[in-house]
């Protein structure tokens, strides 16, 4: 009935208020959203009550709109968006954009793997993921940097020690290795192998 009200449904924030309440009506939800601020959006995609759809579609609009707003917007939706918008924030390599997005409290390490697995990067997206003191600790976040085109040799190796051994056999026949890390990981894989094999004849040997 409030949406239908031609007086109540001109208002700005009863718009917001509708889309973001449960009991609205999926399909009145969905036509509103287009009527919305960007960062009454950004609200929508964050309200626990809101239906999943109703989120995506709205966070549909946030990212077709990012490459056309000013960068104090873009920094402001990095720093508050969801996960889905940080990620896509964080693909545009914008440079005062891409700390407050991998500092987004909403980022997940699933989110951050997407772009990771993209390799039409921005160089210094790549490069910031492999140094930021919270992402550049998770395994499979180092995984996929040493796997990355675009993440400097120095970095990749010192990852390297940290990988798992059947995760460094997976990477020699990865193609998306560079051929010069490649070497790198096969001649870490074999070392690890070698010195496992020296070990169990170790173990052998004193029983």
């Amino acid at each position: 009935a409030v949406a239908k009200n031609e007086q109540l449904i001109q208002s700005q924030r009863v718009k917001a208020a509708l889309v973001v309440n449960p009991h609205t009506p999926r399909l009145v939800a969905m036509g509103l959203l287009k009527f919305l601020y960007l960062f009454d959006l950004a609200q929508v995609t964050l309200a626990p009550a809101v239906p999943a759809e109703i989120k995506r579609l709205a966070e549909d609009q946030i990212l077709n709109r990012i490459e056309q707003l000013p960068v104090g917007q873009q920094i402001a939706l990095a720093r508050r968006g969801s996960a889905r918008v940080a990620a896509g924030l964080l693909q545009l390599g914008q440079e005062p954009v891409i700390p407050a997005a991998l500092d987004n409290s909403f980022l997940t390490e699933t989110a951050l793997l997407g772009v990771l697995r993209r390799d039409e990067l921005p160089e210094l997206v790549v490069e910031r993921i492999a140094r930021h003191p919270k992402w550049s600790v998770r395994y499979d976040v180092r995984l996929q940097l040493v796997r990355h085109p675009l993440t400097p040799l120095a970095v990749a190796l010192g990852f390297l020690p940290d990988i798992k051994v059947a995760d460094l056999r997976l990477l020699v026949i990865d193609k998306r290795m560079p051929p010069t890390l490649r070497d790198y990981v096969r001649a870490e894989a074999g070392r690890r192998g070698r010195r496992r094999r020296r070990k169990a004849d170790s173990s052998l040997r004193s029983e």
